[in-house]
């Protein structure tokens, strides 16, 4: 292993994180990532299948892993996972609020129903998960949270409006919520691949 790995695997070691979003792509990728660091990963997501397929990948590399299936468009749901990760574990050190929608659609033919579930899952969804787990980050004195938004924060393109929407909120809930609680020592950053 190489020295910068095991320095970065220190700093993370027995750092417990919540994942959402955790059953494929970027979610996935990241759980698996911080595990190997040393962390202990909370999977979350919709379908159940994903998340226990990846807790068992994260156990047979020696890796401490639960799954928890939740609706992000709930926010009972979203109170009752991360009341859940912090009765566990005793504390929650980094939210990585991966979890999100897109339903690609010509601005013109937006259903009601399609911009619900995206702006309930990519904003609402995010919002409710970073509040309910700043809420146990400040009474612990600090944490991390990382916020997904998308290049189409900043950008326009056909067929993305109310996704783009969506990750605008994003990345201006970032913004406002970096500045609210720096001064409990609760680090809010975005990235936009």
């Amino acid at each position: 292993m190489s020295r910068d790995f095991l320095h970065h695997r220190a700093i993370w070691k027995d750092k417990i994180a919540i994942v959402t979003g955790a059953g494929r792509g970027i979610g996935l990728q990241t759980a698996l990532m911080l595990s190997r660091l040393g962390v202990t990963i909370a999977a979350v997501g919709r379908q159940p299948l994903p998340l226990t397929t990846l807790v068992e990948r994260i156990q047979n590399e020696g890796g401490q892993a639960i799954s928890i299936p939740c609706d992000l468009q709930n926010v009972s749901d979203i109170q009752n996972m991360v009341t859940l990760v912090y009765t566990t574990f005793g504390r929650i050190d980094i939210l990585i609020n991966n979890a999100g929608i897109d339903i690609p659609q010509p601005a013109l033919d937006v259903s009601e129903r399609n911009w619900t579930t995206i702006i309930d899952t990519n904003l609402k969804g995010m919002f409710f998960c970073a509040q309910h787990v700043g809420r146990y980050m400040v009474s612990q004195g600090g944490g991390t949270i990382v916020n997904m938004a998308s290049e189409l924060s900043y950008v326009g393109a056909p067929g993305y409006v109310a996704y783009s929407i969506s990750k605008a909120g994003v990345a201006q809930m970032t913004r406002s919520l970096a500045a609210e609680w720096a001064p409990f020592h609760i680090r809010v950053n975005a990235l936009a691949p």
